[in-house]
């Protein structure tokens, strides 16, 4: 970024600053109108703590008309989140694209980084876009909307060099590819067992920014409020 504030090239803009020990913080809004009349800006503060002192995590909320934006920093380069408000009420998810490898690790504060290892990217992608529901106030479990489609991005191995090894080369390639189907279907079916399966399809490219991870995902979703009300 340009505005003198360091940024992890991996993170997709998006500020790692953790949350309190569960995750979650105090959600409060303070409104501004926007300039011109075209929306309203909003920030939302979730308070932590870390290292024996409380400090703010904005949580920058933007709404024009029917569809509310969710970024963090001054000069966003993307946002978290994009709502958008159904004329039944529902609301309508995009989540921005991002990795289990230093994606997941900014995002849900970790000391690990994963790389290459399709079974656990997979389910930390989901864990840190529901963090982003929790932050954002919208819902608490992911269990709470219903995918409506996933984009899935393939990395080539980062090993062996296909020059070198072109038979291991192509190994690791299926190794990858295998264990990104069973982690994505295994994950749908022990977490999210009563909600259905969403539309998906799979590029694989030569490479994605973050260089640890071995696939990169975008999704949508709906969180249907009649749903909620029979829960509830």
């Amino acid at each position: 970024m340009d505005d003198g504030t360091e940024e992890d090239p991996h993170s997709g803009g998006i500020d790692p600053t953790p949350l309190g020990p569960d995750g979650v913080g105090a959600l409060t809004r303070s409104a501004n109108p926007g300039e011109g009349g075209t929306g309203i800006h909003q920030q939302a503060r979730a308070e932590r703590i870390e290292g024996g002192r409380t400090g703010p995590m904005p949580f920058n909320v933007k709404k024009r008309g029917k569809l509310t934006y969710y970024s963090q920093g001054d000069r966003p380069v993307l946002s978290a989140l994009v709502t958008e408000e159904l004329s039944d009420g529902d609301l309508k998810i995009y989540f921005a694209g991002l990795t289990g490898g230093y994606s997941a690790k900014s995002v849900l504060n970790r000391d690990e980084l994963v790389s290459m290892d399709p079974a656990r990217e997979v389910p930390l992608v989901f864990q840190s876009w529901e963090h982003w529901l929790k932050e954002a106030g919208i819902c608490q479990s992911l269990r709470d909307v219903d995918f409506l489609e996933i984009h899935a991005f393939g990395c080539q191995p980062k090993s062996p060099n296909p020059l070198v090894d072109p038979l291991g080369y192509a190994a690791e390639q299926d190794r990858l590819r295998r264990a990104y189907a069973e982690a994505y279907s295994g994950f749908f079916a022990e977490y999210l067992p009563d909600n259905g399966v969403p539309c998906r399809f799979t590029v694989h490219l030569v490479d994605v920014p973050d260089k640890a991870a071995s696939y990169e995902f975008y999704g949508t979703a709906l969180l249907q409020r009649s749903l909620q009300n029979d829960q509830g």
